[in-house]
This record gives C-alpha cells, sequence and structure tokens, in this order.
C-alpha cells in the first residue's frame, strides 16, 4: 500500500480527535544521561529488528498484554530522538485510561496521526535518496524502508479492524483510571485505590469481544514503534539545508572539538579545505583520543566473483589489467560547471558496483597495491557527485575510502546550497562556477588517483556592490587516505563552517 506513496481509503475510517482537556502529566524518573554518548553506527539493521528489537521486553507476541509493556530506549537511539524532529518522533505515554475519559476525548493514550507521520517520512525518504550517491546508503534505505513498511501494513489492518469493533464492555470491571507505561523511561506509576486493568493475554484478533479502545491500544503501541524506528533511521542517515548530512556515516570516537585533554590535536579533514581564501585548517581541530578508528575491508568482488587476497604481486598486476579493459576511462579534466540554479541530478543506472564491471572498491584497492587496504572501508567516489550532475561510471568514479567519501559530502551540499542562494539572487549573481578535477593518477591503475580537486566560485553580476561576496573556495581530497578516521565532531565542524560561509554570502547579497 505504501509503497507507491497512496494513502488507503482507511484514513476515512480514523475519527477526528475529540478536543482534548488538559490532562496533568505523570512525574517521571530521570536518568542520569552518559557522559559520552555514541550515536548508532552506521550497519545495517539485522533482518528481524522489529520482532526482536532492544526497545521491546520480553518474548515476542501478538498479545495487548505484550504490546502494553514499558518500552527502555537504549542511549544511542535515545540520543537520535532528542536531536531529530520533534513533530515527527515526540514520545507520549502508552495509557491505560478509563472508558468515561475515553468518550470525553481526555484519553491520550492512542496515536491519530500515523498516516501523517508515514507521508513525511516517505517524502523525506524521495529527498534523501535525490541527493545519495553512494550504493551502500541506498541499500540501507531501501531495507529500511521495507522495515517501515510491514509496520504501516499492521497499523492499516489495525485501523480497519477497528471500525467494526464494539465500542466498548460493559463490565464495570473494565473500567480503570489512568495506570501509565512510560514510553520512554521511568517505573510505572498507578492511581492508589485504582484496580488496573486486566488485559487478555490471547491476541486481540482471537479475542471474542475485542473493543475500539483496545484496538486504539494495539495502533498507538505500532505508533510508537514508528516513531521509534523513523527516529533511528535519521539518526544515521538525515537531511541538511544543502542536502545529505554526512553525520551519521561518522564514527563516534570520544572525540572533542574544545576539549584538549581528550587526546591529540586533529586537523587531517581540514586539511586542503580553503573558503575566502582562509585555511581551514588553521582555525578548525578535533581532538582525539584516537587518530584511527580499526575497521576492516569488505570482501573483495571483482566482476562478479569474490577474489583471492593471496595472489602474489604479478597476479594482482594481471587481473588489474584485465579489470581496466572492461572499465571506461576516467576523464581527467571535466569541462566547467555553471549553474545559475542547482543541477538536476543524474541517473545512478543501475550504481556504482554494477557500472564498474561488477567489482566493487575493496577489490580494486587490493588490486591496485594500496598500502594497507585491509584496514579501511572503500568506496567508489565520484569526483563529481551524481546528486550535482555526475555520472555513475568509469569516466567519473575513483576508488576511495569510506571516510574521505564523508569529508566531501557536506561540500557537495554546500555546492547546491550555494546554487540555490544564486536561484533565489539572480538580481546580484549570475552563475554558479564549479571546476572538478582529479591529480595524480596512476597510469596502471586508471581509477587510482592522488587528489579529487574542487573550486567554486559566485559569479556576480556587473551590477553587484562591491560589498557582496563571490563566496568562493576549493576542497583538495585524498581519497587514499588510510591514516585518519573521519569523526562525527569533523563532520559537524565542517557543516558548521560551510554554513557560516553561506550565511556571510546570503547576507552580503541582500
Amino acid at each position: 500500500m505504501f509503497s507507491e506513496r497512496v494513502s488507503k481509503p482507511c484514513s476515512a475510517h480514523i475519527p477526528s480527535t475529540p478536543k482534548k482537556a488538559p490532562l496533568e502529566q505523570p512525574l517521571v524518573q530521570a536518568q542520569q544521561e552518559p557522559q559520552d554518548m555514541e550515536m548508532p553506527t552506521y550497519v545495517p539493521l539485522p533482518a528481524d529488528f522489529f520482532q526482536n528489537h532492544p526497545l521491546r521486553q520480553g518474548p515476542q507476541t501478538n498479545s495487548i498484554q505484550a504490546k502494553l509493556s514499558p518500552i527502555s530506549l537504549p542511549n544511542p537511539v535515545k540520543a537520535g530522538l532528542e536531536s531529530s524532529d520533534d513533530s515527527m518522533i515526540q514520545m507520549k505515554y502508552a495509557v491505560t485510561a478509563d472508558r468515561d475519559e475515553f468518550e470525553s476525548g481526555t484519553y491520550v493514550g492512542c496515536d491519530r496521526n500515523w498516516m501523517a507521520i508515514l507521508e513525511r517520512f516517505y517524502e523525506f525518504l524521495d529527498d534523501l535518496r535525490k541527493v545519495t550517491d553512494d550504493d551502500d546508503d541506498l541499500e540501507w534505505l531501501k531495507a529500511r524502508e521495507a522495515e517501515i513498511d510491514k509496520i504501516a501494513e499492521i497499523l492499516d489492518g489495525l485501523t480497519l479492524e477497528e471500525e467494526d469493533a464494539p465500542e466498548y464492555l460493559e463490565e464495570r470491571s473494565r473500567r480503570s483510571s489512568l495506570t501509565l507505561n512510560p514510553v520512554r523511561y521511568g517505573p510505572t506509576n498507578k492511581r492508589k485505590n485504582v484496580e488496573p486493568l486486566t488485559l487478555p493475554t490471547d491476541s486481540i484478533k482471537d479475542k471474542k469481544t475485542p473493543t475500539k479502545y483496545e484496538f486504539a491500544q494495539e495502533i498507538h503501541r505500532e505508533g510508537v514503534t514508528l516513531k521509534v524506528a523513523i527516529a533511528a533511521i535519521k539518526a544515521v542517515m538525515n537531511l541538511n539545508e544543502g542536502g545529505f548530512s554526512a553525520k551519521g556515516r561518522a564514527h563516534a570516537m570520544g572525540e572533542s572539538d574544545t576539549n584538549s585533554m581528550v587526546g591529540a590535536k586533529d586537523t587531517t579533514w581540514f586539511e586542503g579545505i580553503t573558503l575566502d581564501g582562509a585555511k581551514l585548517s588553521r582555525t578548525k581541530k578535533v581532538y582525539k583520543a584516537t587518530k584511527k578508528k580499526p575497521e576492516a575491508a569488505s570482501d573483495p568482488v571483482n566482476q562478479g566473483f569474490v577474489e583471492d587476497t593471496g595472489l602474489s604481486k604479478r597476479q594482482r598486476k594481471d587481473k588489474l589489467t584485465e579489470l581496466n579493459r572492461s572499465l571506461r576511462a576516467l576523464d581527467p579534466n571535466p569541462p566547467t560547471c555553471k549553474w545559475p540554479r542547482p543541477p538536476a541530478s543524474k541517473d545512478r543506472n543501475g550504481g556504482q558496483m554494477q557500472n564498474m564491471a561488477n567489482t566493487n572498491a575493496s577489490a580494486y584497492a587490493m588490486l591496485a597495491g594500496i598500502s594497507g587496504w585491509e584496514g579501511s572501508k572503500w568506496e567508489w567516489l565520484h569526483v563529481r557527485a551524481a546528486s550535482l550532475g555526475g555520472e555513475t561510471d568509469g569516466t567519473n568514479l575513483v576508488v576511495g575510502t569510506r571516510d574521505t567519501n564523508t569529508q566531501m559530502m557536506p561540500i557537495e551540499s554546500h555546492l547546491r546550497t550555494l546554487a540555490n542562494i544564486v536561484k533565489d539572487n539572480n538580481s546580484v549573481y549570475k552563475e554558479l562556477e564549479v571546476t572538478f578535477s582529479i591529480t595524480g593518477q596512476d597510469s596502471d591503475a586508471p581509477h587510482k588517483v592522488g587528489a579529487i580537486n574542487i573550486k567554486w566560485k559566485l559569479i556576480k553580476r556587473s551590477s553587484a556592490a562591491a560589498t557582496v561576496k563571490d563566496g568562493s573556495g576549493e576542497a583538495k581530497f585524498n581519497p587514499l587516505e588510510t591514516d585518519a578516521s573521519i569523526s562525527k565532531t569533523d563532520v559537524a565542524v565542517l557543516e558548521e563552517a560551510l554554513k557560516d560561509h553561506r550565511d556571510k554570502v546570503k547576507k552580503s547579497a541582500e
């Protein structure tokens, strides 16, 4: 149903929420926040995540009682919730309410806006895909979308069944006052001298007389699961002003941009970046206990087959020569781009691996003899991002580390935002001029280069005031950087510096 982004007619079955009377919020026991709260690392979730994930406790059944048990959020997801869109993931309390309160409209236990949440999420996914260039990122999103679709199917079914359910059971024993199960954390609080509602242990569908109220509780519980799942996704992949935010891809390393006691100063990811003639590495730094976070390359796949890592130097060279014959030649000097508005994204036509003869970047790094290739994650890097109109084939792809790819993403988002500034201020700016190039191309491994270079400048109109800034900058990326890992703080500092740069440009154009 949701794969085509068209809401089912079940939306017509959802009654509008009556006006709610003020409800006193329960006291919730606060928990001490950990000092170093690590965000989720960028890894696919298990296939059974939504059946056996850490947000659900106890055996996974379809019983109402199981679905109404308290949820304990792990710190990484909690961190994602607190940093995400409040309207999307604001947690409520699972409430077992008196039926009189339900009838009067003061019952707050059931989320009735799950369709709107899904619509916003699917719009978010569509926007995210437009600015996402990496095969692994897109596959991860596809898997997460399928998991969200499953939750949507459950919610849709419950909503339809709720319509045909009887209003309420007649027995007074079914009535109780608020029994609060905090969704985030804290103990279960109950009103004194009130007998809690006794929930059936069998499935709601097997119960002879399920009520609208009980279906509403089920819908609320699945709605909470939906919000938590969306928050977890946005904690890893999200959008910022210019497009895709790379922070979720970066490493959590216990780093700091202010506390020198954390460890040694590292400016690796600011080297080679210049904004308005000022080198970023002179003013930006991050302190880290360790410069490199241990990781391992994925299995090398050469033309569709897992390659032997024990090949001799001669064998690797022969296989590399054979592979290069199957790849389109890299363009070392693409033409300069002139954008009066943001460029249209380019179709990826199957993705990097497919267009590189079914060979992954790990295999190319190994065959090209890159020193220490086993200790880093490798990806095919676009010289010009597909989101900026670049091709996804041998003419525009080079082998590089995942960390360098992550470093490039804020710059690519920055360029798109600058192009928007040109479009919105066309009486002041004529176009954004951008040059992409590569240097240090290896003669034996032509898709291995020493640097990817991007230069940009806003071209002002002759009538523009002298105070209008041209927003110039350049970035030189080392795709073979294997001695350092990019942290979340590195990305945050870089994104903030670029935002400051854009803000100055926008202000000068006013």
